[in-house]
């Protein structure tokens, strides 16, 4: 291949990686417009079930915890809850660490759990389950610690 077509093909990657971030960008401000908005948890968790499913292409299942455990408190229909779901997303919160399918620890679990924190608080965590390794892309982690942060931040702004 000569240097043309290697500035070429090295010019359309390019292209495609900063298409990519700007659908990401445009998809992070109508999480945070339409989390501005949500004026209970059932809103926010519905919002960021939305949200997740189309920027990620994945099912959702939200955890927060209630007297004194982690619970699911919205979940997209797939995402079936099991012993070890629940297992892997409380170690995900009690560690205030992402764990899971995907990440260096639990790796074998079949979903990734992100934190869900505000500050230094960590509200809950948001299980992602789908075809794809979401974090295959370096990128999606930032992507992802915002989307949960977010989420994190409405949530609390509610029960304040």
């Amino acid at each position: 291949m000569g240097i043309i077509s290697n500035l070429a093909l090295g010019r359309r990657n390019n292209v495609k990686l900063l298409k990519e971030s700007e659908s990401k960008n445009i998809a992070l401000f109508g999480l945070s417009r339409d989390l501005i908005t949500a004026e209970n948890q059932t809103q926010v968790l519905t919002i960021m079930i939305r949200h997740a499913k189309q920027i990620f292409n994945c099912e959702v299942a939200i955890f927060l915890p209630k007297d004194g455990k982690l619970e699911v408190m919205g979940k997209s229909r797939v995402f079936d809850i099991n012993a070890k779901i629940r297992g892997v997303a409380s170690w995900a919160f009690i560690n205030r660490q992402m764990a899971g399918r995907g990440s260096n620890t639990l790796p074998e679990a079949q979903a990734l759990f992100i934190p869900m924190t505000s500050g230094k608080t960590v509200v809950g965590v948001m299980g992602i389950w789908g075809k794809e390794d979401v974090l295959a892309d370096p990128d999606q982690q930032i992507v992802l610690d915002t989307f949960a942060s977010l989420g994190a931040m409405a949530l609390e702004r509610i029960t304040k």
